[in-house]
């Protein structure tokens, strides 16, 4: 399995890391989404820096915006830092965040290069 999942009070963070499928990304999302604690975190942390390939098809690229911009009217002040090191992972972070921003998600998301700078952003 590439990800692991970790939870505290207020959040949650996936880490992942080798080749990552679209099949990888929905069951990480529904690990949130399934979890009554998803209706009270203020958080979360999405860790691509270790992954070394998205494998999705064009049909893949919007799912994630989509599923979150619905969950977002349900727990709607959630901070989401994405950490990915500079490339197509990276881009693909960006364009997530772009395309939900587009769409108005109430969530306050942000891309960051390294873990210090995202939790900083979170927490202070």
């Amino acid at each position: 399995m590439p990800h692991i999942t970790t939870w505290d009070s207020t959040g949650i963070k996936w880490q992942f890391h080798g080749a990552v499928t679209s099949e990888e990304v929905d069951e990480a999302n529904s690990e949130m989404y399934e979890d009554p604690r998803f209706d009270s975190i203020k958080y979360f942390i999405w860790d691509m820096s270790n992954v070394e390939k998205l494998i999705k098809n064009t049909l893949d690229n919007n799912r994630p915006v989509a599923t979150d911009l619905g969950a977002s009217h349900i727990n709607k002040n959630i901070r989401g830092a994405l950490i990915a090191n500079e490339g197509d992972v990276y881009d693909s972070c960006n364009n997530y965040i772009k395309l939900s921003t587009n769409l108005n998600t109430t969530w306050k998301l942000k891309l960051f290069n390294d873990n210090e700078s995202a939790l900083k952003w979170l927490f202070f």
